[in-house]
């Protein structure tokens, strides 16, 4: 790994305490948090479009608070109980930008292997471990926010 930063170095220093843990009989599940996005950070969205460019480095990505929150309770029980160390992504299913994901990544990630086909707002992370392991799934787009 090459970390950019030190939260991303302290990310991996917990996740590797967490294999360790693991090691000892602890069940531990690693939850990988994206972008999350506040109340505010939604009604700043709605009221004004952020930069395409500004956001390449993250994908465009985000979970809502809530659903944070709800992953977090929820990776208190896990459902796959064979594994004693899980790490999951959380994020949402959707992009932080209207701009659709095959346009954003043919201009800002032209070499990237898709493995699936993306579009329209549609998030390009994949959550399906987190759903299976601990029910978790993205709650409503940012643009329904009330």
């Amino acid at each position: 790994m090459r970390y950019v930063d030190a939260y991303a170095l302290t990310k991996d220093f917990l996740e590797r305490m967490g294999q360790m843990y693991a090691r000892r009989g602890m069940t531990v599940t690693a939850l990988r948090f994206h972008w999350i996005l506040t109340d505010e950070e939604v009604r700043q969205l709605l009221r004004e479009e952020i930069s395409e460019a500004d956001e390449a480095r993250n994908l465009w990505g985000y979970v809502g608070l809530q659903d944070a929150a709800r992953a977090g309770i929820a990776a208190l029980t896990p459902r796959e109980a064979d594994a004693a160390y899980q790490v999951l992504l959380v994020a949402s299913d959707t992009t932080r930008v209207n701009t659709p994901i095959e346009h954003l990544l043919r201009r800002w990630c032209p070499d990237t292997e898709l493995r699936a086909p993306l579009t329209g707002t549609q998030g390009a992370f994949d959550c399906s471990r987190a759903a299976r392991t601990i029910g978790w799934h993205a709650g409503p787009d940012w643009r329904d926010h009330p």
